[in-house]
């Protein structure tokens, strides 16, 4: 409910939800102020499934100190599970919109892989023409009746 600023859960039609009163409201939990997206653990996969949603604040009214010109945009997180969702946790975010974040499991995130605990990435071959760790340079020369700069 973009204009109530408001998270807004709702009971299911059948098959998921078996009451008497379907797409009824359920709960509904103030947020700060003006969200321009919510998301929830994998909300683009065929199995969307979480106790969390993250709702993506465009502004954050009176929240956090000034931090210049403009306040910042804020995430907020809320348990959306039990009888009543509740806001557990606001952070706000630098400069720039947010907008339409995703969340995955943890275990979908395979970088281990490619470095497993206790590389040491000082180990691999070098590049010909890599320069050493703590001998770089930038030099500055003429050349070809023009200033040219080479790193070296």
């Amino acid at each position: 409910m973009f204009i109530d600023n408001k998270v807004v859960k709702y009971d299911l039609d059948p098959p998921d939800y078996t009451g008497d009163k379907p797409w009824t409201v359920a709960d509904k939990v103030d947020i700060q102020y003006n969200m321009g997206h919510i998301t929830v653990l994998e909300s683009s996969s065929p199995d969307p499934v979480s106790k969390w949603l993250v709702a993506l604040n465009i502004w954050s009214i009176d929240r956090f100190r000034l931090v210049g010109p403009l306040l910042p945009q804020n995430f907020q997180l809320i348990n959306i599970t039990g009888e009543k969702m509740r806001v557990v946790y606001d952070m706000p975010i630098p400069l720039g919109k947010p907008h339409h974040a995703k969340i995955i499991h943890a275990e979908e995130i395979k970088a281990l892989d490619a470095y497993p605990p206790g590389t040491d990435i000082y180990a691999f071959k070098r590049h010909p023409h890599a320069i050493e760790l703590g001998h770089e340079q930038v030099e500055r020369k003429q050349g070809g009746g023009r200033w040219v700069t080479e790193a070296g």
